[in-house]
């Protein structure tokens, strides 16, 4: 991504809500975690059931969240720029949930391990926050997997 692009994703995470909770120092160590992921219409950035220790921030794009059920695939939602995806198996150590697809070419900054967990140790309310969308999420997905 060229300069401006990358200017453009910080600013997205300036005014993310994960971050308006951290001082200036904080948002900083943020961004030097952060790295650009550049994805293709129908990559899979996401592939459920693999390991996570990461999270991402959708800069540009859109995307399908989709689980597979009894062998078919069931769409959870299509996310757009600020989505965080991919925090359930960051937080609960669990393998991934769902996968996450791109729907036309994305682009995001990802969040990824050694570092990021131990940040996320460090400010607590990113994990509060981090929860609250992993909750809201299980919600969802648990409704779209009953109905279909």
């Amino acid at each position: 991504m060229n300069e401006s692009g990358l200017k453009i994703a910080h600013e997205l995470l300036e005014r993310s809500y994960l971050f308006k909770t951290l001082d200036e120092d904080g948002r900083a160590e943020m961004k030097q975690l952060g790295q650009l992921v550049h994805v293709q219409a129908g990559e899979v950035l996401i592939e459920e059931g693999s390991e996570g220790g990461s999270f991402y921030v959708l800069v540009s794009g859109r995307v399908k969240v989709s689980a597979t059920k009894e062998g078919r695939e069931i769409v959870l939602t299509e996310l757009g720029r600020g989505a965080v995806l991919g925090e359930v198996a960051l937080i609960t150590g669990q393998p991934r949930t769902a996968s996450v697809t791109a729907l036309e070419p994305s682009t995001f900054i990802g969040f990824a391990d050694p570092g990021i967990s131990d940040f996320i140790a460090r400010h607590p309310k990113i994990k509060e926050l981090l929860v609250r969308v992993l909750v809201h999420r299980a919600k969802d997905t648990v409704e779209k997997l009953t109905v279909s």
